[in-house]
């Protein structure tokens, strides 16, 4: 029983330690350079999408000059925010390092995929 208890408490710390990397990561500014649609080019405008992410679980989104700002939450590989006043929304992190991060979006059927760049530090 001991054992079982153990590994239980590892494998929550491992993914409580998973966690907090990924959040720490995260933080920061990023810039869309790509946004594909069931893997082919879209008419999004990669290039007009920013997010940032702040170390009190705050975050911005910036598109085409409108801005949603709210909450953010991540657990293992999904991001879960939440707008203010609005209902809360998940994608998966498919890559997150210290200078690219990739989103796997599903909206409405169509696999969307957003891949942002770390803002240069000023």
């Amino acid at each position: 029983m001991k054992i079982l208890y153990f590994l239980l408490v590892i494998t929550l710390a491992s993914c409580v330690t998973n966690n907090s990397q990924n959040a720490k990561l995260l933080q920061g500014k990023w810039y869309g350079i790509s946004w594909t649609v069931n893997e082919q080019p879209s008419n999004y405008k990669a290039r007009q999408t920013s997010f940032s992410f702040d170390e009190l679980n705050n975050y911005s989104f910036i598109y085409d000059g409108t801005e949603e700002k709210g909450t953010y939450i991540v657990k293992e590989d999904k991001l879960y925010t939440t707008a203010f006043h609005q209902q809360e929304i998940m994608v998966q992190i498919v890559k997150l390092n210290m200078d690219t991060l990739i989103f796997k979006m599903n909206r409405g059927g169509q696999m969307e995929r957003l891949t942002l760049l770390r803002a240069k530090a000023e």
